[in-house]
């Protein structure tokens, strides 16, 4: 009986031993920049995950929170700086962490540069999630052309955006085999006290900051190691897929071909050094490799950042990220992608009126 009750005051010691380092190591830390951005309650109004209204967030990245970052959650749960007004007119840009860009200032961001460098002065909006994907972005595509008035559509397509709408988390889009092509993956209330955990600056830094520390430690390192490279192949219903997404994109942002704009990241690795191993075909690479193909067919503009990024770094040498700790782009990246965006925008709206005035003068 004497050693249980010692036991278990033994026991009491060290669970609160353990409460008050940890309470005390959570007050230490919200003295520091922790990653900080939280995701919103379900709202039926607009069916798509987005960040707490009105709200600040800060960024980090890495166990010792570098490249420290703070910015706005605007009126629609997306970073900007400025609301969004339903029935605007306006260029928009969705995709998913790359266009949310939490890891730069907006001003970096391309749809933060872009206005400066559009000849006619429209608004350009963000749609961007951390989490998304390519069957995500088809669903907020709906969304968008339902809300406004878009002139032209801006998809950056990222690395795993494919195969990634298979396995899509609650708040997020999906593919599925039924006539629509997607469906939404309902979202689940947070409560108070789960509200009030993820709000701990001890549960922020182990989610954000440790979060992607690990996942480079865990990354398999492909390159460099000889291993039998396995022919990738897609199925009927992939094909299937992008051809949906074809067909779909202009009709849910109520545009036409010529206004959607898909801009593709690279392996930008293989950039930094060109004499690797060259990386084994995937599946989700054939798939976009298709869409690429499939969108330029259908009159989509396709722009590809493989050529844009390796002209920038044989000229300079710079780089278009943030590795080894964060592989999204920077704002050189994203300053090259709106350049190529602009110019095209810029380009095809020369030309319309143009042909408004030949088919006129008929």
């Amino acid at each position: 009986m004497i050693m249980l009750r010692n036991w278990l005051s033994g026991a009491a010691a060290f669970v609160l031993g353990v409460s008050v380092g940890l309470t005390l190591l959570d007050l230490g830390l919200q003295f520091l920049p922790v990653q900080g951005a939280y995701g919103a309650e379900p709202d039926a109004s607009w069916p798509a995950h987005h960040m707490v209204p009105n709200s600040q967030y800060t960024f980090s990245a890495g166990w010792n929170m570098e490249d420290v970052r703070h910015g706005h959650i605007n009126n629609m749960g997306y970073a900007a700086p400025f609301d969004y007004q339903p029935g605007t007119t306006a260029n928009v840009v969705i995709g998913d962490s790359f266009v949310e860009n939490l890891m730069n200032d907006y001003a970096e961001s391309l749809q933060g540069i872009l206005p400066a460098l559009l000849m006619q002065p429209v608004p350009v909006l963000g749609f961007g999630m951390s989490g998304a994907n390519l069957a995500h972005d088809l669903g907020v595509a709906a969304l968008v052309g339902d809300r406004f008035k878009v002139k032209t559509a801006v998809i950056l397509i990222t690395r795993g955006s494919f195969l990634g709408g298979f396995n899509s988390s609650p708040g997020y889009y999906r593919w599925t085999e039924s006539p629509a092509g997607v469906e939404f993956v309902p979202e689940r209330y947070h409560g108070r006290v789960a509200q009030f955990v993820r709000t701990l600056a001890l549960v922020r830094y182990a989610r954000g900051n440790l979060r992607a520390d690990l996942g480079q430690l865990l990354e398999p390192r492909g390159r460099g190691v000889k291993a039998r490279c396995l022919p990738a192949v897609l199925s009927a219903s992939d094909e299937a897929q992008v051809n949906f997404v074809v067909r779909e994109l202009p009709l849910r942002l109520h545009v036409s071909a010529s206004e959607v704009i898909l801009v593709f990241d690279t392996d930008r690795e293989a950039i930094y050094a060109p004499h690797a191993p060259v990386a084994c075909p995937t599946r989700d690479g054939l798939a976009l490799q298709l869409l690429a193909k499939r969108a330029t067919a259908s009159g989509f503009e396709v722009i590809d950042m493989d050529p844009i990024f390796r002209a920038a770094f044989r000229t300079n040498g710079q780089h278009f990220d943030y590795l080894p700790v964060d592989a999204h782009w920077n704002g050189a990246a994203q300053r090259l992608a709106a350049q190529e965006v602009a110019r095209y925008i810029n380009a095809h709206q020369v030309r319309a009126p143009m042909d408004a005035r030949t088919l006129t003068s008929r």
